[in-house]
């Protein structure tokens, strides 16, 4: 019944429309004969293995993962920046008098000068690169449906 039900509709249009049968026919043939198809043929179509898709996709993914330039910079300052305070930071609570006065003021003038900059860099570009990446594009999504977001949010906790 569907069949006959979908032969009567471009029937109907035809008629309401006051479209001649024929000239439509014709108007299909001569646009099926003027499609250029001859340069494409089965030969040409191209096979993947699925290990070559994997290292496609490897590869893909790898490139749009990879840390750009501020990542390593903020992962940087803070490694040095904790390697460089960590030394005057750990003579704190011994108490006065333990460490030489000469290698303690080196080592909190070190880590006060050099150290807690780094670490102040570091973490200040990983708080913009989260503020960024994270907390901006919720904000966005909760303007545009807070509803919806507020819903998201309570089904995942």
């Amino acid at each position: 019944m569907l069949w006959l039900h979908a032969r009567k509709e471009p029937e109907r249009l035809r008629l309401l429309h006051d479209i001649e049968r024929e000239e439509v026919i014709e108007q299909a043939r001569s646009r099926a004969q003027a499609a250029d198809c001859s340069g494409h043929t089965v030969s040409e179509l191209e096979f993947r293995t699925k290990d070559e898709i994997r290292d496609a996709v490897t590869a893909d993914l790898e490139a749009e993962y990879e840390p750009d330039v501020w990542k390593r910079r903020s992962e940087l300052a803070v490694k040095a920046g904790t390697i460089l305070s960590l030394p005057g930071v750990s003579i704190i609570p011994l108490p006065y008098g333990a460490v030489p006065l000469a290698i303690d003021g080196a080592l909190v003038f070190v880590a006060l000068v050099f150290g807690g900059p780094l670490l102040s860099f570091g973490l200040g570009i990983l708080l913009l690169r989260s503020i960024r990446d994270d907390i901006v594009p919720w904000m966005r999504t909760f303007s545009s449906n807070p509803v919806g977001t507020v819903r998201r949010m309570w089904n995942r906790l």
